[in-house]
């Protein structure tokens, strides 16, 4: 049977400047502590040089996470229907991203208005930049990563420096679960599990979506 591309929803633009925004600031803080301490010439020239590379690096993969408005989306046969299309929340990675500031902040007053030893500063830092980073790679992650549910089989698909799918089909599906956590419900999103056997290789997992319950439905609705 011949293969067809799935019609790729493209980004809205409010979607598109909400991307601009978060690449601004995500990489404004490096660049401007590398131009900072370029200018005092209190530290290193090395020092400087890693923050403006960092701010580089964070700046041009979130423009090009802007410039690309087309999901990652799969081929499907001759007669098969898509039901549901979803991709994670960004809701994990705002929360890590927000959650980081206060440590950085800390970090940075606690080094240059107090005369604490340089362990407090430097433990705070480590604290916020696991969360920075934690959270702008788990924003980079979801906007490349879709889930489909169709009529054929149910997918997860990753493309950006690579590509990764994992599928099931609707025949060989063994079990459908939702997991929530506690913050999950409040916020609307959760997971569903979907099993054709034992396994991870067996398993596909689609992670920290709104409204999972109507997923649910739809891949129940198939199995029917």
């Amino acid at each position: 049977m011949a293969a067809q591309v799935v019609a790729r929803n493209p980004v809205s633009t409010p979607e598109r400047i909400v991307r601009f925004l978060s690449t601004f600031v995500v990489a404004t803080p490096f660049l401007a502590g590398g131009l900072i301490t370029l200018v005092r010439g209190d530290a290193p020239i090395w020092a400087a040089a890693v923050l403006i590379a960092v701010a580089a690096l964070l700046g041009s993969t979130g423009l090009y996470m802007t410039l690309v408005v087309i999901q990652p989306s799969p081929r499907l046969v001759d007669g098969e229907s898509v039901f549901v299309v979803r991709s994670p929340t960004m809701k994990p990675a705002y929360a890590r991203l927000t959650i980081s500031i206060p440590f950085l902040i800390t970090a940075w007053y606690l080094s240059e208005f107090t005369f604490s030893p340089y362990v407090y500063p430097f433990a705070a830092m480590l604290v916020g930049l696991f969360f920075f980073f934690s959270g702008a790679y788990r924003y980079w992650i979801n906007q490349r990563t879709a889930y489909y549910v169709t009529n054929r089989r149910v997918v997860r698909i990753y493309e950006f420096l690579w590509l990764h799918t994992t599928e099931i089909p609707v025949s060989r599906i063994v079990s459908i679960s939702e997991s929530r956590g506690f913050f999950e419900m409040l916020t609307g999103r959760g997971s569903v599990i979907v099993a054709s056997g034992i396994g991870a290789r067996q398993t596909v997992r689609l992670s920290d979506i709104d409204d999972p319950g109507e997923v649910a439905d739809a891949l129940r609705s198939t199995i029917e």
